[in-house]
């Protein structure tokens, strides 16, 4: 890990007093607190903004020097940025962040990093790749580390500290635009758990037996009966001698055992086929119990069946008159654990076991190594969990792997443990206890950084002492300059396929798994993960160069991902077993599986994950067993326990597959259709199964090898699991799900929508009571920490109804904030709707779910991208001015009308309606800062500011799709002009992007309607003006026409024009005389009539400047340096004036002169302003308008010699500067401001 080894050498060579005392007092006192915003309407959509505070809460000073706080983050940090491993210095805020490896990331003070005083504090903004939405993205323990010193986790970090505040906001909790989820509220919660409580369990068995009859109702006593069974029950008879306290003898003559009272247990090979078959049979008339298996296995299985019966009685000992014939549906019905990102304890493992055992689950996949830990002892390779399998800050890594998925700097959390050979040992006969099979898996070739660490440790303890034991299993090739980064950001995590050692390494390792079976459980298969490998590994390694030229074949990564899975099938065949992978491990480029019959083992499963249905990999379940492989759906988007289990902030979890799986939407789960599992993206949109596959399904292929399809598995990976109270509540109750799928096939399963739907939910809600009413109670018997979600509430009627997930707990609330707690009432009238706390408990108040704030008044719907885009498209906006005349002149009334033209209904929300009125809005209701309601259209506006205001919905808003409404507003004064209202309204909601409404974009005001009635185009009674009609307009026309009048040659009217008929014509013999006082002046005449300057004055054709400073036209000293006169004769034209501006003026009249022939008149204009102000104002504060349009009107402008820019109007902060072109001497543009007309300038807004 050569940057993580440079940033930290780095930071030693600033040699500073920092002491350990100093370190110390950071991890005590340094409070940290970081926010998180998405920044939604920015059209950058990869990053997150990251908002952290660091507060000295001591008495000491926390100064500059050699510390860095390290921490995890799963998304890359200054993406962009820190690319180098030198680190990235954030400007203005004084601080290096360097990436380490991993999700590990630094963050130093540079030299001018000002020091935090005792109760100071420092603010640091930065950004991270992609989007962070809940509190588990920004992992706890970051610690502070100093050269040579021992590092110091930070205490208000701490696993369990809330150091991220709340998520409050939309742009917080959604990862983009058209992200459909919001956190639920309790309203929610209430529909989505709507499932009537019955009081009681519903079904006898969970998972629900194949076939299940009550024969009676009447119940067995067992607590006085003798137990019999075959010696091939005996290990399920020892259960029932562990569970109930009931003694048993063993009797191998079952015609004897048949003719026995009490509780009966055999074997029964020819039962049936499948190994997992039994029968169960209550006979209350003969006080017998009847377990008959085909296998032990399936005894035991039946055994489970009986104590769930016991358990669901109401003394808790006895059982009801049933009859019982139950097999699984599949053989495989497992649980993955990772152990390696978090440790998992043995006690954890064996807990679970115990519960997978009660739900028939039959496999326990168990993650043993990752990037992040190595898990398990190797005898022979004591350096795997000497350094492997411990995390802290070593940024050698020769004592132990550098900390991740915030770990801290010590060894002290979840993030170092490992199995000892005696410990996995002790887990294989507890699972073999309970006819659990083990699966271990060592993940390789990619994921390997934990096993490359370890190896390379051991390389460095023996390279100058034994080579061979340096190099006996060493897994990477040293010349290997190759530059990647995995999923999860490491650049050092792929085993290189091309060196013997790394097969020397695998044999070894499964050599030493499969010695530790033996004795303990039969060992089938060996699982090596083989997913996700970073696709630009190994390009750069000599070794794999050197192998590929031998081996063409193998040319890119992809093949010698290829060639070594067939390397590790070849070993794990020669050892008997056979061979287990993710899917993408057994996948070549594009997806298509490795030819089955390449590896040499007699079966090769495949976990099939990564079911992101638009990203075209669902398919990849049925490619597998259609190629021959043994396929287990263990599909993200239902059966990743990891993944959160609401949609909310607070919930943990990894989303990347989906928002989140709860239990029931891993109940519907539909093993045996799998596209019809179809449903919706990432973001929550809507997705047909047509839209995934295609219209002829072409992207989703059928299943035609049925019989590979061995199973359903649950992911519980490690990520984010801390501590075992969270890997409980993240596994439970969403396994009892997986469980039921597994084993039982619902009838439901089989029927077409929309009866599946029904009849899914009325399985649903037996299944939910049973659970809330028998099952949780069991688990918590077991020790198990099971989650227990917030409750639904909602008020009906003035009724306050509530609810749980699984009916059984009970509701309280707080009006306190939390201090003191009381049971919701059966029946509450609510009469206060102001908020307060709610949350689910078990009945002895033991434990209860996190808390949450419930709002009588549902809050508004969250509206996204999408809606907020088709209001804007669809929605029909006009306005219509019904009458002038309501009330003399004070006021007016007004129609805003809605159709909604699209295919989609809209309701309330959190979207509104902004528009710009220049008249206040119901001037005599005003100030209505709730809003006013207009019950016509069921909306309220709202007065924004100035002249913007708003329409929302209430809760009774409906617009349905080809229907209109309108709504009627009363507003000050008048409105007689179209161009009283204004354009571009526009819809807008929380952290989208706004749209205009198309309907009234752009200056025409179409939307407007028009003013043709008296009362809408009159102001007041007395008002005398009107339209004009289309005669009016033609006399005044007609008026402003006098026959015979002379045209004006130059506006405005000079005050002496003595032009004659005759013209001379400008040719380009002619030229202008160069004089150095007008430069600027001569060339723009020089411009105007195509000619040259000349230096010197020829006899003929020449304009010629004369300066005359006693020269006056008017009497008006105040703009006598203003005047001109032109002189225009067949030879010459002399300009006469006092200053360059008399030539401007010249030049302007010249250029009303000049007709297209390039003819002048020939004669006299003597010319002087009348006043010495002569201005225009343009306002571009309320508009803005651009340098072009400004210098257009400086050029019109003609003799007018003052520009005014308004420019602050309702826009505080907008500064507008210019300076002459060319130049650099900026000047702001103010009220005095005179820009001289035909100066060539430019313009610049600052904001």
């Amino acid at each position: 890990m050569q940057r993580g080894v440079w940033t930290l050498a780095l930071v030693s060579v600033c040699v500073a007093a920092i002491q350990q005392d100093d370190l110390n007092y950071i991890g005590e006192n340094l409070d940290v607190k970081i926010s998180v915003h998405n920044d939604l309407r920015k059209t950058d959509l990869a990053k997150h903004r990251f908002g952290l505070t660091l507060k000295n809460t001591g008495s000491k000073t926390i100064r500059s020097d050699s510390w860095a706080i390290y921490f995890c983050s799963f998304f890359a940090i200054e993406p962009g940025n820190l690319v180098s491993p030198a680190g990235y210095v954030l400007p203005n805020y004084n601080v290096k962040f360097n990436h380490i490896d991993g999700c590990l990331f630094s963050m130093a003070p540079t030299s001018d990093f000002m020091d935090i005083p005792a109760n100071g504090s420092r603010f640091v903004e930065f950004f991270g790749q992609w989007w962070a939405v809940t509190r588990t993205d920004v992992p706890p323990n970051w610690y502070v580390a100093a050269p040579s010193l021992t590092p110091v986790n930070i205490k208000s970090t701490a696993t369990g500290k809330k150091f991220v505040t709340e998520f409050k906001t939309v742009d917080q909790w959604k990862r983009y635009l058209v992200d459909q989820y919001n956190p639920f509220t309790a309203q929610d919660r209430f529909r989505r758990y709507k499932v009537r409580n019955f009081n009681t369990h519903i079904k006898l068995v969970i998972p629900t037996p194949k076939e299940i009859d009550v024969t009676s109702e009447k119940f067995i006593n067992i607590k006085d009966k003798n137990v019999v069974c075959t010696q091939d029950a005996n290990q399920s008879c020892l259960l029932l001698k562990e569970k109930l306290g009931l003694s048993y003898t063993i009797n191998n003559d079952v015609a004897q055992i048949q003719k026995q009272n009490g509780i009966r247990v055999w074997m029964n090979s020819s039962l049936g086929i499948n190994q997992g078959l039994y029968h169960l049979y209550t006979y209350s008339t003969k006080e017998t119990v009847t377990v008959i298996g085909q296998s032990p296995v399936a005894i035991y299985h039946g055994i489970q069946s009986l104590l769930s019966l016991v358990s669901g009685s109401p003394d808790n000992d006895s059982v009801p008159d049933v009859r019982i014939e139950d097999e699984p549906r599949f053989e495989h019905r497992g649980m993955h654990v990772d152990v390696s990102r978090n440790f998992r304890t043995k006690e954890d493992l064996l807990r679970l076991m115990e519960a997978m055992s009660m739900y028939k689950m039959n496999k326990l996949h168990l993650h043993l190594t990752d990037d992040e830990g190595w898990r398990l002892e190797i005898p022979g390779i004591p350096e795997l969990t000497e350094i492997g399998s411990k995390r802290c800050h070593d940024p050698d890594e020769t004592k132990c792997l550098v900390s991740q998925l915030g770990s801290g700097g010590d060894q002290t959390t979840s993030g170092s443990g490992f199995f000892t050979v005696a410990d996995f040992q002790e887990i294989l006969d507890e699972a073999s206890k309970r006819f659990i099979d083990v699966i271990p898996e060592v993940d390789i070739p990619g994921h390997s950084r934990a096993a490359i660490k370890s190896m390379e440790a051991r390389y460095k303890k023996y390279a100058t002492s034994n080579q061979t034991r340096a190099n006996q299993y060493r897994l990477v090739d040293p010349d290997d300059t190759s530059e990647y980064q995995s999923v999860q950001m490491f650049d050092d995590n792929a085993i290189n396929p091309c060196i013997e050692t790394t097969y020397a390494f695998v044999e070894k390792v499964i050599l030493e798994i499969k010695k530790m079976y033996e004795g303990h459980q039969t060992l089938k298969f060996f699982h090596f993960g083989g997913d996700e490998v970073p696709e630009l590994a190994l390009v750069n390694s000599t070794k794999c160069q050197q192998f590929t030229r031998d081996n063409p074949y193998y040319n890119t990564t992809h093949k010698l991902k290829e060639y070594f899975v067939l390397r590790v099938s070849n070993i794990t065949h020669s050892l008997g077993l056979d061979l287990a992978g993710w899917e993408d491990g057994l996948l070549q480029e594009g997806g298509v599986p490795f030819e089955r019959t390449v590896l040499p083992n007699s079966a090769v499963y495949g976990n099939a994950w990564q079911n992101i249905w638009e990203w075209g990999a669902g398919r990849r379940a049925y490619d597998l067993a259609n190629s021959g492989y043994k396929v287990v759906l263990s599909h993200a988007t239902h059966l990743f326990f990891d993944q959160p289990q609401e949609p909310d902030p607070e919930e943990p979890g990894l989303y990347w597959a989906t928002r989140f799986t709860d239990a029931m939407k891993a109940f519907h789960f539909l093993p045996d259709r799998l596209y019809d599992n179809i449903a919706e993206k990432r973001s929550g949109e809507r997705l047909t199964k047509s839209g995934a596959c295609g219209e002829n399904m072409e992207n989703c292929p059928p299943l035609v090898n049925k019989n590979n399809i061995i199973g359903l598995q649950g992911q519980a990976w490690g990520e984010t699991f801390m501590t075992s109270e969270i890997f409980d509540s993240m596994v439970f109750p969403r396994i009892l799900s997986l469980a039921e799928r597994a084993w039982h096939k619902a009838s439901w399963e089989d029927m077409e929508q929309p009866g599946r739907g029904v009849a899914a939910l009325e399985d649903w809600e037996s299944f939910a009571n049973t659970v809330g009413h028998k099952e949780f109670k069991r688990l918590g018997q077991l020790g198990i920490n099971y989650r227990i979600a917030p409750p639904g509430a909602i008020v009906e009627n003035g009724y306050l109804r509530v609810n749980t997930e699984f009916p059984g707990h009970s509701v309280q609330y707080s009006r306190d904030d939390g201090v003191t707690w009381f049971d919701i009432p059966h029946e509450w009238f609510l009469r206060d709707k102001q908020p307060f706390l709610v949350r689910s408990c078990l009945l002895d108040e033991t434990r209860c779910s996190r808390t949450i704030k419930f709002y009588p008044d549902e809050p508004a719907p969250i509206s996204e991208q999408h809606l907020v885009d088709y209001i804007s498209e669809n929605v029909e906006t006009r306005y219509e001015v019904i009458s002038n005349l309501i009330n003399e002149w004070q006021n007016f009334s007004a129609r805003i009308s809605l159709y909604n033209k699209g295919e989609r209904d809209l309701s309330y929300g959190n979207w509104e309606i902004y528009f710009n009125s220049i008249r206040l809005i119901q001037p005599n209701d005003y100030p209505y800062p709730s809003g006013y309601l207009l019950p016509e259209c069921n909306m309220t506006v709202h007065h924004v500011s100035g002249s913007l205001f708003k329409l929302t919905p209430t809760d009774n808003f409906r617009l349905n799709q080809k229907r209109g409404l309108s709504c009627t507003i009363i507003c000050k004064y008048w409105q007689s002009a179209i161009t009283d209202s204004m354009p571009n309204w526009y819809v807008a909601a929380d952290a989208m992007r706004p749209k205009n409404l198309t309907f009234t974009e752009g200056e025409d005001l179409n939307y407007v309607a028009s003013f043709v009635r008296r009362e809408q185009y009159i102001r007041y009674p007395t008002d005398g003006w009107k339209p004009f009609t289309a005669e009016e307009r033609f006399d005044r026309n007609q008026a402003m026409t006098v026959s015979g009048m002379p045209e004006k040659r130059i506006i405005p009217t000079p005050v002496e024009n003595l032009l004659q008929s005759q013209s001379v014509t400008i040719d380009s013999s002619w030229v202008i005389v160069n004089l150095t006082d007008y430069i600027s002046e001569i060339q723009l005449i020089s411009d105007l009539l195509t000619i040259q300057v000349a230096a010197a004055k020829p006899a003929s054709k020449y304009i010629e400047i004369i300066t005359d400073n006693s020269m006056t036209v008017l009497n008006n000293q105040e703009t006598q340096d203003e005047a001109y006169i032109i002189s225009i004769n067949p030879t010459n034209i002399a300009i006469t004036v006092r200053k360059p501006c008399g030539v401007l003026y010249a030049y302007q009249s010249l250029r009303s002169l000049l007709n297209p022939n390039k003819a002048l008149p020939i004669g006299d204009i003597k010319d002087q302003p009348r006043f010495q102000y002569r201005g225009m104002h343009v306002d571009v504060g309320r508009n803005f308008h651009t340098k072009e349009e400004i210098l257009k009107i400086l050029d019109a402008m003609a003799m007018l010699n003052n520009l005014k820019v308004e420019v602050n109007t309702a826009l505080p902060g907008l500064n507008i500067q210019y300076t002459e072109k060319g130049r650099s001497n900026w000047r702001d543009v103010t009220s005095d401001t005179k820009i001289l007309p035909g100066t060539d300038i430019e313009l610049r807004t600052l904001a």
